[in-house]
């Protein structure tokens, strides 16, 4: 349950489980979970370089994004269509791989938080482009679209369509984009930085990133109330 007494709906459970979607979505989900297995130390969801302490950006980071994505859409007047949920958890699997793959060697940390959008982006687009995720010619640029905007702080400044239609369906590309924009940045509470990963790496931890893991962890939870929101204002 949301703070506002309404049901969370999980996206995933919005996609038909013997449909076409949801075959799709499974292909790519279990393709993003294996690259970030490979890339985080046993599971520790923890990314080291030599100057800088992720806090996590691994595949715990994208569940609970997808479950804060179910209580965005609990809130919803509205709610996502079954097309719209499949494009949104694909670009909620995706959205960081780029804090993974294209760092080039040497490259100063926030360069590499400053550019990972757009390298997720890219990497969605060759993904598609391999077979690797199946994504047709018209969902792969809204994907690609969902992605990019994440980082950004103002959509309304963007580019991005306000909506789109593919084979009929209406798809809200502005709202999806502002759904994950949303989720991803409430990931702050201290399920992002476990006690034990800290306590563990704590003498190596660099002061910057350190100051950043302190501000996780002394958040207990987040949560979506409307009862204190207003329009055009969301407060988690």
């Amino acid at each position: 349950m949301t703070a506002s007494g309404r049901a969370t709906i999980p996206l995933v459970g919005s996609l038909d489980a013997k449909g076409a979607l949801n075959s799709k979505f499974v292909m790519a989900r279990d393709f993003v979970t294996k690259i970030l297995s490979i890339q985080l130390p046993g599971k520790m969801q923890a990314l080291q370089t030599e100057r800088d302490f992720y806090t996590d950006h691994g595949i715990a980071h994208v569940e609970r994004v997808v479950r804060r994505l179910g209580d965005l859409n609990g809130l919803l007047t509205e709610q996502l269509t079954e097309h719209e949920c499949f494009l949104l958890l694909v670009a909620a699997y995706c959205h960081d791989l780029g804090m993974f793959l294209g760092r080039l060697e040497g490259e100063d940390p926030s360069q590499t938080r400053a550019l990972h959008h757009e390298r997720s982006a890219k990497i969605v687009s060759d993904l598609a482009r391999k077979k690797q995720i199946d994504l047709d010619q018209f969902e792969l640029p809204i994907v690609e679209m969902i992605v990019k905007a994440h980082r950004i702080l103002d959509l309304n400044g963007s580019s991005l369509q306000d909506e789109q239609r593919i084979a009929g369906d209406r798809i809200k590309t502005r709202l999806l984009a502002s759904l994950l924009r949303i989720a991803d940045a409430c990931d702050i509470d201290h399920s992002r930085t476990p006690e034990a990963v800290f306590n563990f790496f704590e003498s190596i931890i660099p002061p910057l990133s350190k100051e950043r893991w302190n501000r996780h962890r002394i958040v207990a939870d987040v949560q979506f109330d409307t009862a204190r929101a207003s329009p055009g204002r969301w407060t988690g």
